[in-house]
């Protein structure tokens, strides 16, 4: 039985739930073995394999696997991850980032590591507000989610007593663990464009990574009146659906909304599509159990 399936995962905090998660969707890779590019059935194999464990593990724990705090955890772990910087009493930022993710792992008891938790929290809340825009039927609400997955950054900026030289004796973790009060500043911004590459650019690259659709993406999303009679794949739904961390219940009113359902058909590969949603599967599992069963994949040509 993979190591994933022996945590006892009653007891993570959302961040923590939020990791276990990501290790699972991506716990069996093409990269990991050359047998599993010369040999895709190998790999198919393997991921057939691991998605029964998890099935298992999943019955046995169906309490946490379909509660709120496991949607919000599969919410927090399509999101970027945020920078943490420590501002000191005269002033110098450090990076502190390493530090505050090993404490929030380590389940420390602290009032700052609690307070950070509760944070990203309230960013999976504002998150999942744009998720419901979607499932109501909102199109456009698609572009606000991928520009948050793909180029949106978020910096926590912290104060803290000690001076710049005191800190380099001092080891951070105990300082954070001590903190009590400090201002906690947030900062949103968008990826800065470079040379190469511009802010668009960088969402293209993240939509096509995920097997999206760039032209249909945008006419789906800008929702002009010429493209609201457009019928949308549910290739493109899918594989959207997979990227933003859809639900099962959530992936199907999209669908819905758009005249398809997987919930409620009869096809082998709805089936097989709706199971994945419904286990949080990743989409490149989902490619790989859809060819397993001898159906073509969720891949798109780039």
């Amino acid at each position: 039985m993979n190591e994933l399936f022996q945590v006892d995962i009653e007891n993570l905090n959302l961040i923590q739930l939020a990791r276990w998660i990501k290790q699972c969707r991506t716990a069996i890779q093409p990269s990991d073995r050359p047998i599993y590019t010369e040999y895709p059935y190998r790999y198919q194999e393997a991921v057939a394999e691991f998605c029964n464990e998890y099935i298992e593990f999943f019955n046995a724990n169906k309490g946490i696997l379909t509660s709120t705090q496991f949607d919000r955890a599969l919410k927090l772990s399509v999101l970027k991850s945020p920078r943490y910087v420590a501002i000191t009493s005269d002033g110098v930022e450090i990076d502190i980032t390493a530090d505050v993710e090993q404490l929030q792992l380590e389940n420390t008891t602290s009032h700052f590591i609690s307070k950070s938790i509760n944070r990203e929290a309230e960013r999976v809340k504002s998150y999942s507000k744009d998720v419901k825009r979607l499932t109501d039927g909102k199109r456009e609400a698609l572009h606000a989610i991928i520009t948050t997955l793909s180029v949106n950054t978020i910096t926590y900026k912290v104060n803290i007593l000690e001076k710049a030289e005191q800190i380099d004796k001092m080891d951070m973790k105990r300082v954070l663990q001590e903190i009590r009060r400090g201002k906690w500043q947030t900062i949103e911004r968008k990826l800065k464009p470079t040379e190469s590459m511009t802010v668009s650019d960088y969402l293209i690259a993240n939509i096509r990574e995920n097997h999206i659709n760039k032209n249909v993406f945008y006419s789906f999303s800008k929702n002009k009146e010429e493209d609201k009679r457009r019928v949308y794949g549910k290739q493109f739904l899918c594989n959207a659906g997979f990227y933003i961390g859809l639900n099962a219940e959530e992936m199907e009113a999209v669908l819905r909304n758009e005249g398809y359902t997987i919930q409620c058909s009869n096809r082998p590969d709805d089936r097989i599509l709706f199971d994945c949603f419904y286990y949080s599967f990743s989409r490149n599992y989902a490619s790989a159990l859809l060819k397993k069963d001898g159906y073509d994949g969720l891949e798109i040509g780039k």
